[in-house]
């Protein structure tokens, strides 16, 4: 999990500075039962930009159910595949997925350090997903 300041991405990868441009748009997520739906029935298709096409493809990759709301997702949505540079003082949270190897777990936080909260997903069959997450020390 990063901890990126909101303007930061808009700026760095802003036509005007990257000669590769492929950066579309960030975005909160937004929690809800009938996201999507309500804005193409209700919503401007011609916000923010003037590509409705661009703007449906935003709008469904930043609508998740409410029982994610927990998660505070925030997402970069780039044209094409490529990196972005990040300042390491912005990651915030590793969370290891069930199958990363142990060895993948050391190499990581040998690499990026203390300075971050270190986060393992286990299963529960109790939970909506059947997951739980529980801190490293």
């Amino acid at each position: 999990m990063y901890d990126i300041p909101t303007d930061y991405i808009s700026q760095k990868y802003s036509p005007t500075k990257s000669k590769d441009f492929y950066f579309v748009g960030s975005t909160s997520i937004n929690y809800g039962d009938n996201g999507y739906y309500e804005w193409l029935i209700n919503g401007d298709l011609n916000e923010p930009m003037d590509d409705v096409i661009l703007n449906a493809s935003v709008k469904l990759l930043s609508y998740k159910s409410k029982k994610w709301d927990y998660e505070q997702e925030y997402r970069i949505l780039m044209s094409d595949a490529g990196f972005i540079e990040l300042e390491p003082s912005f990651l915030k949270q590793v969370t290891f997925g069930l199958r990363t190897p142990s060895r993948h777990k050391q190499l990581l936080r040998k690499t990026v350090g203390s300075d971050v909260e270190y986060v393992r997903t286990l299963r529960d069959p109790e939970s909506d997903f059947g997951l739980k997450f529980e801190g490293i020390s």
